[in-house]
């Protein structure tokens, strides 16, 4: 009853053009169910002359296909020689040219890495099976199987992640290297396989149309690179052919427009632009081409928030896009400019948010989903690590600051771009980001980073519109935050583990609590919706504050994901790093009622987190020369403690971690305050002290270190007592030499500051002001 309510409802808000769409797509599934639909069934070699422009033989068309691709320079640079690409790849990488022929043998035995885990397939695989639930959904039209279900179909992720067939790229890469045609035979039984065992529009692996776009790049990319291979022979290629002709129909007829419109609808686009660039000789290529980059084209605008963050708020699925537009750019020619004009700059803003989330060891935060997809497999890279895509789009637009930050990350560009393309690469100027940190403001992501070295301080805050019902593949993580500590990652996210196999699960990994934020009467700030892809409602969240210079950063944020409690609760969070030195985060809870607090930090795995006095951790790494790490909780109660926990690395595989968690019942509002220092020679925290806010006066926070001290004020201070600091900034921060000089102060969301009888400041009106010392200016 519930799913026929849902279904109701969305039939009375849905828009004159989507029930067209929905009614059309429903009419051709009916069509295809009882056999009307030449699209049933493979099409008979006459019946394939009339959808190929000249068509001939199975031969005449393999024949015709390799003179196209050696000669032509309209497809992916890389594969218009394949052989000199393999040979580059040996010569510049050999250990990931043995790398790459070892998986190949690995699948040959029926060893097939999906990801972070391998899947044994046997001799022959089982296309329809899911391999951890054993479950095989029902062989019946593809309209009638629920395959979000797990009760149908398990997790239906692991069944299509085999289905994509993306291992063929790892065979296909691995015969050029060899010239051992066990990998292109291998590549021929099981294309030949997966079409006489997948019937047209029967069965799981026809009902998302991503999965067809996937499955066909794939296969285009395997007849690329085997295609001087005897084991591809006129009879394979036209049975090929006749399938991909099949996958476009379905995708071109059944496209996610209203269902998915998020990265299913781009790849579904992308797929139809690969299968009619790959081959012009369908009837129907150029309609795919221009059907897929006028999708793509309509899509960056809605995709795309202003700052060119991907608007789902997950991190993965923007690399994803970010992969989708460097291979539409090469998939476009020069005799298309308006395109490029689109995407061009847009890329430059998507490329721009991989930078600054790329963590100071070359990894990146999992924020949001993670479905440990990929567009190509050109490279073994883990799930959070994106610099390759990074290094393309160096080549691409002519980026030196991404090829300082991805490095050597360059295999998939090779493969992708070719010898040129790595020359390219080789001759720009890397050079660091203009800035440290920055601030996307319409996403709400605000990084705090202390330099471009691999040894740096690094964070990342999370403070934007959290995805709506339609983008669902964002947690409920207001003002979660990451941080890393002298390069190494030390608070994460705990990651997504899985979609469908376990609702529990499911909800566990995208709730509040598996992030590095507060809850409050242990409810998320967002509220699960009947599905795994739904929210029932969703905090705003609004950024009050961004400041950040050489010696500081500073965030200020709200959301107001528990006004909906019956007690209302406003929850906020500062961010305060002092660079290369130590980290305030204050967590207020604004609100007239009785509330139970907690504040979670996950810690990543291989840390082992000890407890030191009341309220403090230390947090030791394992196998690094990373400092250990002090932490500290101030509040006017409660308790901090230490809890198994766990962290998903890649999508399908978690690991246990540790838990922090200061839990504190609050009557009104409430303050707690979290210090962070690293543990080293050169940053020493000799005592702190803290002194909860009363009335009017905010608390007050005192850290004594190796040069001086610092006293911080968690907002508007009206009498001075001991510190002799009065201050209408929400937020003051005071540097003291040990002679008790006033080195540097920052007063933020404020105009002025008092220091004892000698040190005034007064501006004309409220800002952002820094004085170091002797200068002061607005941000």
């Amino acid at each position: 009853m519930p799913r026929l309510l849902e279904r109701v409802r969305r039939i009375k808000s849905a828009s004159l053009p989507e029930l067209q769409v929905r009614c059309a797509q429903a009419a051709r599934a009916r069509l295809e169910r009882i056999g009307l639909s030449p699209d049933s069934r493979l099409p008979s070699d006459k019946g394939f002359a009339r959808l190929c422009d000249g068509a001939g033989d199975g031969f005449g068309l393999l024949e015709r296909f390799r003179q196209r691709a050696r000669a032509a320079g309209d497809f992916l640079p890389a594969l218009i020689d394949p052989e000199l690409t393999a040979r580059e790849f040996e010569r510049r990488y050999p250990h990931a040219a043995l790398s790459t022929i070892r998986a190949a043998e690995r699948i040959a035995i029926g060893q097939i890495d999906l990801g972070d885990h391998l899947v044994s397939i046997g001799p022959r695989p089982d296309w329809t099976l899911e391999p951890l639930s054993g479950k095989r959904a029902p062989a019946v039209h593809w309209s009638r199987i629920a395959f979000l279900d797990p009760r149908v179909a398990g997790d239906c992720k692991l069944t299509w992640e085999l289905n994509r067939h993306q291992y063929f790229v790892t065979l296909g890469r691995a015969y050029l290297l060899t010239h051992d045609d066990r990998f292109a035979s291998l590549i021929a039984e099981h294309v030949s396989s997966w079409i006489d065992e997948n019937p047209p529009q029967v069965g799981i692996n026809w009902t998302s149309s991503l999965e067809l776009a996937f499955r066909a790049i794939s296969w285009i990319w395997a007849l690329y690179l085997v295609r001087d291979s005897r084991q591809l022979d006129g009879s394979l290629f036209l049975h090929v052919l006749k399938s991909l002709y099949l996958h476009a129909r379905h995708i071109e007829c059944n496209l996610s427009t209203y269902f998915s419109p998020n990265t299913h609808i781009t790849g579904e686009a992308l797929g139809l632009l690969y299968i009619g660039s790959a081959f012009p000789e369908f009837t129907r290529a150029a309609h795919w081409r221009a059907l897929g980059r006028q999708i793509l084209a309509e899509q960056l605008d809605r995709q795309l928030l202003a700052d060119g963050v991907y608007f789902e708020q997950s991190t993965y699925y923007h690399r994803y896009t970010t992969d989708f537009y460097l291979h539409a750019l090469l998939l476009t020619p020069s005799t298309e400019p308006a395109l490029h004009a689109s995407i061009r700059p847009r890329l430059d803003r998507m490329l721009d948010f991989l930078l600054y989330i790329t963590r100071p060891d070359g990894t990146s935060p999992l924020i949001g989903d993670d479905d440990g997809g990929r567009l190509v497999m050109l490279g073994e890279r883990a799930a959070n690590d994106f610099r390759d895509t990074l290094a393309i789009g160096a080549a691409i637009q002519r980026r030196g600051d991404c090829a300082h930050v991805a490095g050597h990350s360059v295999q998939e560009l090779l493969w992708l771009l070719g010898p040129k393309g790595l020359q390219a690469y080789d001759e720009l100027t890397a050079t660091p980001p203009s800035s440290a940190s920055r601030g996307f403001a319409e996403s709400g992501y605000f990084v705090l980073r202390e330099s471009w070295d691999q040894s740096a301080d690094w964070a990342l805050v999370r403070c934007g519109p959290h995805a709506s019902q339609t983008a669902a593949h964002g947690h409920a993580d207001a003002l979660a935050m990451e941080l890393s500590v002298a390069g190494s990652p030390v608070l994460i996210d705990s990651g997504t583990y899985v979609y469908t196999a376990s609702r529990e699960e499911r909800e566990y990994f995208r709730g509040t609590a598996a992030h590095n934020t507060m809850t409050v009467d242990d409810v998320d700030s967002a509220e699960p919706g009947h599905s795994v892809f739904k929210w029932k409602s969703a905090p705003r969240s609004r950024a009050t504050a961004w400041v950040t210079n050489s010696t500081f950063d500073f965030f200020d944020g709200e959301h107001d994901g528990y006004l909906r409690l019956a007690a209302p609760a406003l929850h906020s969070r500062a961010a305060f790093f002092v660079k290369g030195e130590y980290w305030v985060i204050c967590d207020r809870v604004r609100s007239d009622g009785e509330h139970r607090l907690a504040v979670y930090w996950h810690w990543a795995p291989g840390i082992t987190v000890c407890e030191a006095g009341r309220n403090g951790l230390t947090a030791n790494f394992h196998d690094r020369d990373t400092p250990p790490v002090s932490a500290r909780v101030f509040a006017g109660r409660g308790q901090l403690s230490c809890e198994p926990g766990w962290v998903s690395p890649a999508y399908g595989t978690r690991a246990p971690a540790t838990v922090s968690v200061f839990r504190v019942d609050a009557d009104g509002t409430e303050e707690i305050v979290t210090l962070l220092t690293k543990c080293d020679a050169n940053v020493r925290v000799d005592k702190c002290a803290w002194r909860p806010g009363t009335g009017r006066d905010a608390g007050v926070l005192t850290i004594a270190t190796a040069s001086g001290s610092d006293t911080i004020l968690t907002g508007p201070t009206m009498h001075a007592e001991h510190d002799e600091i009065i201050s209408d900034g929400a937020w003051t921060w005071v540097r003291r030499s040990h002679r008790g000089e006033v080195i540097a102060f920052a007063l933020i969301r404020g105009r002025t500051l008092r220091i004892g009888e000698r040190h005034v400041f007064h501006a004309d009106k409220v800002g952002d002001w820094i004085e170091e010392p002797c200068v002061a200016s607005v941000e």
